[in-house]
């Protein structure tokens, strides 16, 4: 019963942060999410799988990694539309992530959203 719960709680959640993101951001048709890059930073592997099984159905291209160092990485080496993050990762914690992104000027505006499972 919590499993499935939690499941739900990732769903909905998920689902009202990307339809604010397609309406008010950058994507006002589902037709215009192919090709956008989400960047999906996790250290726990169940919580990926779901955001990206989510994600996927969504028509969104999805690149993941658990390692937070590789986040920052991952956001120089490829033009990511979004980026998801868990609050308490190892090394580097979300909050570490947002001020280093908007630090940098070509990606200073990239939206971010923080989550917390």
């Amino acid at each position: 019963m919590i499993s499935r719960m939690f499941h739900l709680y990732i769903y909905i959640g998920m689902y009202f942060a990307l339809s604010s993101f397609r309406q008010n951001i950058i994507l006002p048709t589902r037709r215009k999410t192919m090709g956008t890059k989400i960047l999906v930073a996790d250290d726990s592997a169940t919580v990926r799988h779901l955001i990206l099984k989510f994600l996927d159905g969504e028509g969104y291209d999805i690149v993941t990694t658990s390692d937070s160092a590789n986040m920052v990485n991952l956001i120089q080496e490829i033009n990511i539309d979004l980026a998801i993050s868990d609050i308490m990762m190892p090394g580097m914690d979300g909050y570490t992530f947002v001020r280093h992104i908007r630090r940098e000027k070509t990606r200073e505006s990239l939206p971010v959203i923080i989550m917390s499972t």
